[in-house]
C-alpha cells in the first residue's frame, strides 16, 4: 500500500518551501542545482564513502528520486480495503 497526507496532486516545491518554513519558524532558500552539479557530488560522496568505509550521504540513485518529476501517491488501495483514511 502507498500512504500520503490526502493532499491531490501532492506538494510543489513552494509549497515544501513553506512548510519548512513554518516548521523553522523563519525563511528558506531553495537554490538550484544544475543536474550535472549535483551528479559530480553524487560521486565525490560515494567516493569518499567507500574510502571511509560508510554509506553515501548522496548517490546518483537518490538524485533519481530528487529528481523525478511526481512524487504523489494514493491512498484509495488500502482506503478501498480496510476503511481507512488520513487524518489528524
Amino acid at each position: 500500500y502507498e500512504l500520503c497526507d490526502g493532499v491531490a496532486g501532492g506538494y510543489d516545491w513552494q509549497r515544501v518551501q513553506q512548510l519548512a518554513a513554518d516548521a523553522r519558524c523563519g525563511s528558506v532558500r531553495m537554490v538550484g542545482i544544475p543536474l550535472p552539479v549535483l551528479t559530480g557530488l553524487a560521486d565525490i560522496s560515494t567516493a569518499l564513502s567507500r574510502l571511509a568505509g560508510k554509506e553515501p550521504m548522496l548517490t546518483r540513485s537518490k538524485i533519481r528520486e530528487l529528481t523525478h518529476a511526481d512524487w504523489s501517491a494514493s491512498n484509495n488501495r488500502i482506503s478501498e480495503d480496510i476503511n481507512w483514511f488520513p487524518g489528524i
